[in-house]
C-alpha cells in the first residue's frame, strides 16, 4: 500500500475507522472523512482517527464530507487530491439514515 492515497467516507467510528487505521498501517495516505468534526452523541471523530494514524508515523488528512451534498463531496475529494496528488483507493463506507416513507 506504500505510495497509495485511499478516501474513507465513514471513518470517524466503528468499520470505517478501522478501514483507515489498517490501510495506513499498510503504508496508504488517507483521507479521513466523515460528517464528524465534533463529539457528538456517539464517539469518534474525524480528527481523532487522523491524529492517532499521524501519531503512529502514518500519513492522514481528517476532511468533512457530507455523502448527502454533491458539493461536501466534491470539496473533500478536491481537499484530498491537494493535499495527497490524487485518489487510488475509495472506501464508500458512510452510513446514511433516510427518515420518513420510501416514496418521498
Amino acid at each position: 500500500m506504500k505510495g497509495k492515497v485511499a478516501f474513507v467516507a465513514g471513518a470517524s467510528r466503528g468499520i470505517g475507522r478501522n478501514i483507515a487505521r489498517g490501510l495506513a498501517g499498510a503504508g496508504a495516505a488517507v483521507a479521513v472523512a466523515a460528517r464528524s468534526e465534533e463529539e457528538g452523541r456517539m464517539p469518534g471523530t474525524i480528527h481523532a482517527v487522523a491524529e492517532r494514524i499521524t501519531s503512529a508515523g502514518g500519513r492522514a488528512l481528517a476532511v468533512a464530507c457530507d455523502v448527502t451534498s454533491e458539493a461536501s463531496v466534491e470539496a473533500a475529494v478536491a481537499a484530498t487530491v491537494a493535499e495527497f496528488g490524487g485518489i487510488d483507493i475509495l472506501i464508500a463506507n458512510a452510513g446514511v439514515m433516510w427518515l420518513g416513507p420510501v416514496e418521498s
